[in-house]
């Protein structure tokens, strides 16, 4: 993302209003990297997530991609917050499993049940 503003700066752009959201995710994604890193986790995968439904961008060109299946087109998505987004799941696939079963063992532990 700092690569992606230098660009910008250099190359006299406009950013876009996906450039700025990016930063503003990224803020949050560091606030809750600083409180909690379970919660930091959480907020990580959804700044991916936004990313791939075209909500940010993490480079200095807008990418909208689609795929066609049988004639049936896919909305458009960003190619690199998709791939983004399956790397972070492959590598924190065993703590993420780890924070849903803590939550749903807090859940059924809970006084108000």
């Amino acid at each position: 993302m700092i690569r992606c503003w230098f660009q910008l700066a250099s190359m006299h752009y406009i950013p876009q209003w996906q450039h700025y959201s990016a930063v503003l995710c990224a803020l949050i994604v560091v606030y809750f990297l600083l409180k909690d890193s379970n919660k930091a986790l959480i907020a990580l995968g959804c700044f991916f997530v936004v990313g791939t439904c075209n909500g940010l961008s993490l480079t200095s060109a807008i990418v909208r991609n689609s795929i066609t299946i049988f004639g049936v087109e896919s909305p458009p998505f960003n190619s690199l917050s998709l791939g983004l987004l399956f790397l972070f799941f492959i590598l924190n696939f065993p703590t993420i499993v780890n924070l849903y079963l803590d939550h749903k063992e807090r859940k059924t532990n809970s006084p108000n049940n």
